[in-house]
């Protein structure tokens, strides 16, 4: 198992990936529409949700999209050939991650790339929806609508080491004027 590496350049994550992908995957780093993270090659969009209230969009009008829960994903075992998982892992603790990560390897082929996404927002929930029926705990306990977890080094190196994935980089992100944030680029062991 590769430890967590010390940031790489955007440019070589995004090529490993597109190159991994078979597709190019466009800016991934690029927050100004999340959205549109996938949709310029063919991906299928996964939420819990079908309706995102903070920010009023309708997530059944994003292209491919599939109501479906990332800890039981409807999907074949070594259906996808790579995964992107943005702004997720800030809204669990370690066993729902874990439990994620796990069944990502499941659904992810071997020699596969997944990219995860997440901001460092040591922000109160309070600060970060002001709108109160924004901050609830999703079906899966230690899961939340708000950010409740910063991650550092030691516990990603542990979370992709029990997950058994090879983390290969780690790219430094900005969310606007909000926190720092990290783009991570892990490979399922072949």
């Amino acid at each position: 198992m590769k430890n967590l590496v010390v940031p790489t350049p955007r440019g070589a994550i995004q090529r490993i990936f597109s190159a991994s992908a078979s597709r190019p995957l466009g800016n991934f780093a690029s927050k100004e529409d999340p959205f549109n993270l996938g949709r310029d090659f063919g991906a299928i969009n996964i939420d819990i949700m079908t309706f995102d209230e903070q920010l009023g969009v309708d997530l059944t009008k994003i292209p491919n999209f599939v109501c479906a829960s990332v800890y039981d994903l409807p999907f074949e075992d070594n259906h996808f050939g790579a995964g992107v998982i943005g702004d997720y892992l800030e809204h669990c603790y370690f066993e729902p991650a874990a439990k994620m990560l796990t069944e990502l390897r499941r659904v992810i082929k071997p020699g596969g790339p997944l990219l995860l996404t997440f901001p460092l927002d040591p922000r109160p929930k309070e600060e970060q929806h002001p709108n109160p029926a924004c901050l609830f705990e999703l079906d899966e306990p230690g899961t939340f609508s708000y950010h409740v977890k910063v991650w550092d080094t030691f516990e990603l190196n542990r979370l992709f080491g029990d997950t058994s994935w090879d983390c290969e980089g780690v790219v430094e992100l900005e969310y606007g004027n909000i926190c720092p944030g990290r783009a991570v680029f892990l490979r399922r062991p072949a």
